[in-house]
């Protein structure tokens, strides 16, 4: 996930409902298949951290699904990154559900993986000066990638 200005918006929201029972959980992979974005999302991880949300490493292996499940009613699942190269560019796929008995299996298996998942940390990602610098100029070129 690159945080464009639409995914920087829904942050702050999520910031300024923190104290809702809004429960909002990123899982991701610690293998990756592309340094460059996996630098990019490390980068803005602190971002995401301050705001509330809880990141966790999904340690297992590696899980190329975008996952999302809301007041238990709605999930999609497929493979589309949210940023705008895959939301407006590239042709992906995902498959959107409401009110259905998938629902329940998505999220009880979104909740096993993230059992098996290591919460991370701000101290975790806080990089030395040489990567905080590589980072930067990353994310100025990822409205690009």
């Amino acid at each position: 996930m690159i945080l464009d200005n639409e995914n920087k918006t829904a942050t702050k929201f999520y910031e300024i409902q923190n104290n809702s029972s809004i429960n909002y959980k990123i899982r991701n992979t610690i293998e990756n298949d592309n340094t460059e974005y996996f630098d990019i999302y490390t980068n803005i991880q602190n971002e995401i951290l301050k705001s509330g949300v809880k990141v966790y490493k999904y340690t297992p292996g590696f899980v190329h699904s975008k996952v999302f499940v809301s007041d238990d009613k709605i999930a999609t699942i497929g493979t589309i990154n949210l940023d705008y190269r895959s939301l407006y560019l590239h042709f992906e796929c995902g498959c959107y559900m409401e009110n259905v008995e998938a629902v329940k299996d998505i999220k009880n298996d979104l909740t096993d993986t993230i059992k098996k998942s290591h919460e991370i940390t701000e101290k975790e990602i806080t990089p030395n000066f040489l990567k905080w610098i590589w980072q930067a100029l990353l994310r100025l070129v990822a409205p690009l990638m």
